[in-house]
């Protein structure tokens, strides 16, 4: 016959992996929700950068990102910069511009490729021909247009949200 201190802490022990179970899986459903609600401008970005979305504030960035991004003294007033070295293929690092306003949103990628060659490939599959110039247009269906274009061997991607550096452009 078990005693009563054992039945105590088999229950206790019992609880708690049911507990952390339970936590676990609402977790996982919280994330799922929130990628989910990005869905559709990650189709804009590359697959490598998929932990992040234009409009993410900076403290869900660091979190999703868990890197320690260094930061990146440009002078402008306007926005903080953070610059991330990418151990890929294709990608030698990624530059991040969060608006130093409204819970500082990440507003642009700008992606440096280690061949503009291959970047001009990878753009030409992923968006095809241009379609405002020389540049792309997408509509976030998030309330704000995604631009996106190249220069030399970097692709840029920004979202045109509202308050910051590109709201005004199309």
């Amino acid at each position: 016959m078990e005693s009563p201190a054992n039945k105590i802490a088999i229950s206790i022990i019992m609880l708690t992996i049911i507990s952390t179970s339970f936590s676990c899986k609402v977790k996982k459903q919280t994330i799922s929700v929130d990628l989910n609600k990005q869905r559709s401008q990650l189709q804009y970005i590359p697959k490598q950068l998929h932990e992040s979305y234009l409009g993410m504030p900076f403290s869900d960035f660091k979190k999703a990102r868990m890197v320690m991004a260094e930061k990146d003294s440009n002078g402008m007033d306007f926005r903080i910069e953070y610059t991330e070295s990418i151990e890929d293929n294709d990608i030698r690092r990624v530059t991040y511009y969060f608006d130093k306003d409204n819970n500082l949103p990440l507003y642009e990628y700008i992606i440096e490729y280690k061949s503009g060659a291959k970047l001009q490939e990878l753009v030409n599959q992923k968006y095809g021909t241009h379609n405002d110039g020389n540049q792309w247009i997408f509509d976030s269906e998030e309330g704000f247009m995604i631009r996106v274009w190249t220069f030399e061997n970097k692709l840029c991607i920004a979202g045109l949200i509202k308050g910051t550096e590109w709201w005004n452009e199309k």
